[in-house]
């Protein structure tokens, strides 16, 4: 008796029609055009990358709707150097009926395939740094479908370690959230103010990872190694007073004790 194909409960079947374009390298159409992320946008997820301590990216997610409601906008949020946040529209697609999960699943897909294909990202993300409407599943998922060739991503894990929910409190202008997140976005060696270091909310040069090999040249046991060193050198950095620091409209991502794992349920059902 032939076995059933097995349905997938993290990757849902891809819209008809629905095709995304990653912002910035398209023309925008005239409604897509937005100055600031809509208040109501939805916190998708954060994602790590640690290629050694001194050259790490954390990028953040939200998803919105146009003001004529007829296209998602998914966004990305990262922090300068005087802990404003800076936020970007990242990629778009229509709306339709599409689900705000599906849409967001396929946004960051095509997305990253993009990037990927413009040597922007080459690797997946190193670590799942806060789950939000996106899981733990559904992150490996998208680094599974964007980056093919990540050995890391391709197999299933016994089980899903759980993200805490960041805690919010309540602040002059409306909730904000708080926890100690790191974030931090490379820059242009062209760029006036860059010292051959990286913007973490400040500077961290290379001075400051004596010794470090190169991500492709390193074990994966190294690379495990030196992402958690990175980490805990950005939070070193960042903890004398940056918690109180807080931008008003998204605050803080947390970084739980659980976060960075790239666990997996099998989460298939016959």
């Amino acid at each position: 008796m032939a076995t059933k194909p097995r349905k997938s409960l993290v990757v849902p079947e891809r819209p008809e029609g629905f095709i995304c374009h990653r912002a910035g390298d398209e023309n925008l159409p005239p409604e897509l055009v937005a100055k600031e992320i809509p208040e109501e946008a939805q916190f998708l997820a954060g994602v790590f990358w640690s290629w050694s301590p001194a050259h790490c990216l954390v990028d953040r997610f939200f998803l919105s709707s146009n003001e004529q409601d007829n296209h998602w906008l998914l966004w990305l949020q990262w922090a300068n150097a005087d802990w404003e946040w800076k936020t970007e529209l990242y990629a778009f697609g229509p709306k339709r009926d599409v689900p705000p999960e599906t849409a967001a699943l396929y946004l960051l897909v095509d997305a990253f395939s993009y990037d990927r294909q413009k040597e922007r990202l080459t690797t997946a993300f190193h670590e799942i740094d806060e789950e939000g409407l996106l899981k733990l599943p559904h992150l490996r998922a998208i680094a599974r479908i964007a980056w093919p060739d990540d050995e890391r991503y391709q197999e299933p894990e016994p089980e899903i370690v759980p993200v805490p929910k960041a805690k919010t409190t309540q602040g002059n202008g409306g909730p904000i959230r708080k926890g100690t997140g790191f974030y931090a976005r490379e820059l242009s060696p062209t760029d006036p103010v860059y010292t051959s270091g990286f913007q973490v909310g400040g500077w961290i040069t290379k001075d400051s990872f004596p010794n470090t090999k190169r991500w492709e040249d390193m074990t994966a046991a190294e690379r495990d190694a030196s992402a958690a060193q990175t980490k805990q050198k950005i939070l070193a950095e960042i903890s004398k007073g940056m918690q109180e620091s807080v931008p008003r409209q998204f605050g803080m991502g947390t970084s739980p004790s659980t976060t960075g794992s790239t666990g997996e349920s099998s989460n298939d059902d016959e």
